[in-house]
Formats: structure tokens, sequence, C-alpha cells
């Protein structure tokens, strides 16, 4: 019963860890084709979910930044570091 409990968690993790490498991808994609909203919805959905990769909030910040929000864009970057002191 246990390997098959550790078999299962292994598994979700991997495949949540893949999600959110993918989800990341997609960020950036999005950003460089210019749909600066779309970003800012999916980065605060992957922040929502847990996300605390600091690229997802630097992203989340250059979208706001491109939008003319400067003050969301700091906002964001207060809470990345927040979250990430060292960068």
């Amino acid at each position: 019963m246990n390997r098959h409990r550790l078999l299962f968690l292994t598994v979700a993790f991997i495949l949540s860890s893949w999600h959110l490498l993918h989800a990341q991808e997609n960020l950036t994609e999005l950003y460089f084709a210019g749909n600066y909203v779309e970003v800012i919805d999916h980065a605060a959905g992957l922040i929502a979910s847990g996300d605390t990769s600091f690229n997802t909030f630097y992203l989340k910040a250059l979208s706001e930044a491109q939008l003319g929000q400067p003050l969301e864009a700091i906002g964001t970057l207060q809470t990345a570091l927040s979250t990430h002191p060292g960068d």
C-alpha cells in the first residue's frame, strides 16, 4: 500500500512540476507576442495557485509596466522580493 501511495505522489509531483514549467514558458511566449493582458491574467492565476517563481512575478510586472500600470508593477515586484529577498 505504501509503494502505491509513494508512486502516486511521485507521479503527481512530476506532473505538477512539468505543468508549472510549461505555464511559465507560455508566459514568455505571450509576453514577446505582446499579449500583456493575457500574461497578467495567467501569471495572476499561477501566483494564486502557489507558483513562487521569480520569473512569473517578473513577467507580470513587465506586462503591467507595458500597459502603463507602474504602481501595479511596483506592487508585483515588491511581492516577488518578499518571497525572493536575494533577487
